[in-house]
C-alpha cells in the first residue's frame, strides 16, 4: 500500500513532523512524544482515508484508527497498535498520571525482557514501524524488522 501522505515525511506541508517526534524523544518528553506521534499517525490516517473515500472522516480518532484498520484490512495487532496512540493521547490529554506504565499497558513489548527499551524509545519505534506499515516512507528508505 502506497500513500500520497507527502505532508508527514518531508513534503512541503508539514516537513517537520518527524522532527517534532525526535526532539521530544531526545529531551525525555514522553507526554509530548505521545501527543506528537498521535498527531502525526492521525494526520497520515485522516489522509488515507480522503484517498480512499473520497471524504474526510468527522468522528473521534479512536474510532477513525478502528475505521481505518478494517477499510485497509490491517492485521489485528497493527490495528491494535494504531488504537493504542488514540488511547494514550486521550490518558494523557484527560488524566494526570504517570505515562510510562500506560505505555506498556497500551503498547506491549513483545521482544526480550533483556532488549526492552525505554517507553519513550518505544513510543517512537512503534510510530515508525506503523508509518512505515501505513507506507508513509519512500520505498528506497523502508524499515525493516
Amino acid at each position: 500500500m502506497s500513500c500520497s501522505c507527502e505532508m508527514i515525511i518531508g513534503g512541503s506541508s508539514d516537513p517537520k513532523s518527524i522532527m517534532y517526534l525526535l526532539e521530544a524523544h531526545k529531551n525525555e518528553n514522553l507526554t509530548e512524544l505521545i501527543i506528537y506521534a498521535h498527531t502525526v499517525l492521525d494526520k497520515v490516517i485522516s489522509q488515507l482515508i480522503i484517498e480512499k473515500q473520497g471524504k474526510p472522516w468527522q468522528k473521534g480518532s479512536e474510532n477513525k484508527f478502528k475505521f481505518y484498520a478494517c477499510l485497509v484490512n490491517l492485521s489485528e495487532e497493527q490495528g491494535k497498535r494504531l488504537v493504542a496512540f488514540a488511547k494514550l493521547r486521550n490518558i494523557n490529554a484527560h488524566e494526570l498520571k504517570n505515562m510510562i506504565p500506560r505505555v506498556w499497558e497500551h503498547l506491549p513489548w513483545t521482544g526480550e525482557s533483556s532488549a526492552r527499551p525505554d517507553a519513550g524509545t518505544h513510543v517512537l519505534m512503534e510510530t515508525f514501524r506503523l508509518l512505515d506499515g501505513l507506507g508513509v516512507f519512500p520505498k528506497g528508505e523502508r524499515m525493516s524488522g
